[in-house]
């Protein structure tokens, strides 16, 4: 049914539907025009331009075959002669971006990828080098530095999320037909998840150089293995382990599902993957933070036995 059909297309089941007329081939052979129906999820362009160009060259080919076989020089008034020239017709339904506009598909993808650089970036660095002073570790666990360092930067990555949304809508008129609650819930996942990525760097780096070259191997590659340019079911097995470890994979295609379509059917998945990806990172670090504490004290007691 169409209902069955759309359901597909808007759960992820199917990229494409086709619709076949219960009486598709007892048309053709009646004398009388058939014609089917494609349905396609447009929000991700790689595959609705794949899509409708070759169901075009399916269609003429298969129209010519079938016309040729039911001609064979018999006269015909025109009103047959059209319906036997082309005995199936092809209608095209692209939802979500109908307009195939390339802007709508790339911008949220784009977006995302440049939060993270700059968040990384930030981050990177947070916390190299704060466990040598040895008085920070007197009023402060590594649990409450790690939280106290990072949570402002997720605040920030917050506020920078909801800028760039506004931005692309406001001035670059990419459709918003979610709701707000849902691009929050993501946001704020994804933000969470990169600013943890920073920090562990930070904590891990013996300085500030290595700290910024470090994520440059992770984050550079990024957009192209999240899936949203090159297809996860077009990638080799390296290629998917290394995406599935990646922010963006989880987050991109659904910053622009709930902005292009209004839902996605993968958000709360998502959103519980980057918060859970984030806590492991957070827990990573103060693991860290706290090998780096213990040496920091080790060297202390060290010296004032030998004083």
């Amino acid at each position: 049914s169409q209902e069955k059909m759309e359901d597909c297309l808007k759960d992820g089941i199917a990229l494409v539907a086709i619709a076949v007329p219960p009486d598709f081939a007892r048309s053709i052979k009646l004398n009388k025009s058939s014609e089917y129906l494609v349905q396609i999820n447009a929000d991700n362009l790689l595959f609705a331009n794949t899509v409708i160009s070759t169901s075009n060259e399916i269609m003429q080919t298969f129209s010519a075959g079938v016309g040729q076989r039911l001609v064979e020089a018999i006269n015909q008034v025109p009103s047959q002669a059209i319906r036997t020239v082309v005995p199936v017709k092809m209608g095209v339904r692209v939802i979500n971006n109908p307009t195939l506009s390339y802007s709508n598909f790339v911008l949220p993808g784009l977006g995302g990828n440049a939060l993270q650089l700059g968040l990384i970036l930030a981050t990177c660095t947070v916390l190299t080098g704060v466990y040598r002073p040895a008085s920070v570790w007197c009023s402060a666990s590594p649990a409450k530095i790690a939280v106290a360092k990072l949570i402002p930067y997720w605040l920030a990555g917050m506020l920078g999320f909801v800028a760039f949304i506004f931005v692309i809508v406001t001035f670059f008129y990419i459709p918003f037909n979610g709701d707000i609650g849902s691009l929050l819930l993501i946001g704020g996942a994804f933000t969470f998840a990169v600013v943890n990525v920073g920090g562990l760097v930070s904590a891990v780096a013996p300085n500030a150089v290595m700290a910024v070259q470090i994520p440059m191997l992770y984050i550079m590659p990024a957009f192209l293995f999240s899936g949203y340019s090159w297809p996860h079911l077009a990638m080799n097995s390296f290629s998917r382990i290394y995406s599935s470890v990646l922010p963006l994979t989880y987050s991109v295609d659904t910053f622009r599902d709930i902005m292009l379509a209004g839902y996605a059917p993968s958000l709360w998945e998502n959103a519980s993957f980057l918060f859970g990806f984030g806590v492991s990172l957070w827990i990573l670090t103060v693991i860290v933070l706290t090998l780096h504490r213990r040496r920091a004290v080790s060297a202390v007691s060290a010296r004032e036995v030998g004083i």
